[in-house]
């Protein structure tokens, strides 16, 4: 059994590969917000560690972004893999059994 791996494909799990820990730190591990209250003065402050979140998954946000327009850009085009690459993929069978052209629509 032969499966067709194309490389928008393989774009479009690099981003859901990506967009794993982005999920992992925003929702598994949370935001908090904290608020102190000083009963003698009667003031309060909040602060939260929203900002302190995405700061840690920003790079994982962008790399994500970038594999999902990558993956739009590619399967409008609809852009083969190079030769060399085919023919691994074919020999694992992760590809076609010959060589494929771009299909015109």
């Amino acid at each position: 059994m032969n499966f067709d791996l194309r490389p928008h494909h393989a774009a479009r799990v690099l981003a859901f590969i990506f967009m794993i820990p982005v999920f992992w730190v925003l929702v598994v591990q949370g935001v908090t917000t904290t608020t102190e209250f000083d009963l003698r003065t009667g003031e309060y402050s909040s602060s939260s560690d929203l900002w302190t979140q995405i700061g840690k998954v920003v790079v994982f946000i962008f790399l994500g972004a970038a594999c999902a327009l990558g993956e739009k850009y590619l399967k409008a085009n609809n852009t083969p893999w190079p030769l060399a690459v085919q023919e691994q993929l074919t020999k694992v069978g992760l590809g076609p059994a010959g060589p494929t052209q771009p299909q015109s629509e």
